[in-house]
């Protein structure tokens, strides 16, 4: 054993035939991890039966209550979202979720995957997520996607400006589909490169609305329910005038979310259609 993964591994595979409490792997992991390095990512994991707790088939659960969010497992959901292999998203949810109890090893997670459930903590970078997406879910994430999501994570501590531009220009290109065909296809992490591209248009003074626009067009083309594409589109299409558009963005983005409909987008629908009349 040489890293915590290879710990969670040897729980993966055992996990049908052991019943394990968190106690039990608790003082399992505490006693492994006594060699290792304390820079290492640390993970609690729970395992129980499906007669304890099974949210949803194939679910990705983040936590983003207060003490989680604040370490930033808002943004979790993205990376989830966007580590997932093009193709698979749709046996997959990744949503946002209550407390896990755990709140001072944030960010939590809880995964279930058929008749397993397990809680994972301190899961703060787009490696270890990915390690998680393999070990729990059996998703291998391709390393093109994985190299990408790191480099978007690296622009959003840039300095400048153009180096976020810089930086996020080589991760659209790399990510583009070739236009044989070959190679996989518009990914959930290519949406959001070129919806980061579109909010630092439209962050400038003055906003640059048609670059804000065809970036934001192209993130919805690469996925038609990424929820910030979706949120940028229509702010974009308002800073145009194109008010129908911006409302059928915002109506999109709201079905995409976990309460569709809620008041919070029919407040902002009636704001938009207040300006176009």
């Amino acid at each position: 054993v040489h890293c915590p993964v290879d710990i969670l591994k040897i729980l993966h595979v055992s996990r049908p035939k052991l019943w394990l409490f968190f106690t039990d792997i608790h003082s399992l992991l505490q006693t492994a991890m006594r060699g290792f390095h304390s820079t290492l990512p640390f993970f609690f994991v729970t395992t129980f039966s499906d007669a304890l707790r099974n949210p949803n088939p194939n679910a990705i659960q983040v936590c983003t209550q207060k003490n989680c969010r604040k370490r930033g497992s808002q943004a979790l959901v993205e990376t989830f979202r966007d580590l997932i292999p093009p193709g698979m998203d749709s046996s997959v949810q990744v949503r946002t979720g209550g407390c896990v109890t755990k709140c001072g090893v944030g960010p939590n997670i809880a995964i279930s995957a058929g008749k397993s459930y397990a809680e994972y903590s301190s899961v703060a970078d787009p490696t270890t997520a990915s390690a998680i997406l393999e070990i729990a879910l059996e998703m291998e994430t391709p390393p093109s996607i994985l190299v990408s999501v790191l480099e978007m994570a690296r622009a959003s501590k840039a300095q400048s400006r153009d180096e976020r531009l810089s930086i996020l220009a080589a991760v659209v290109e790399n990510l583009t589909p070739p236009e044989d065909g070959s190679g996989p296809g518009p990914s959930h992490a290519l949406a959001s490169a070129l919806a980061t591209l579109a909010e630092i248009h439209l962050m400038r003074s003055p906003p640059d609305v048609v670059a804000a626009l065809s970036d934001a067009r192209s993130a919805c083309a690469a996925c038609g329910d990424h929820r910030r594409a979706l949120r940028t589109l229509a702010r974009a299409e308002e800073a145009a005038g194109n008010f129908a558009e911006a409302v059928d963005a915002i109506r999109r983005w709201s079905e995409t979310g976990d309460s569709p409909g809620d008041m919070g987008t029919k407040s902002e629908i009636r704001r938009i259609a207040g300006l176009a009349a």
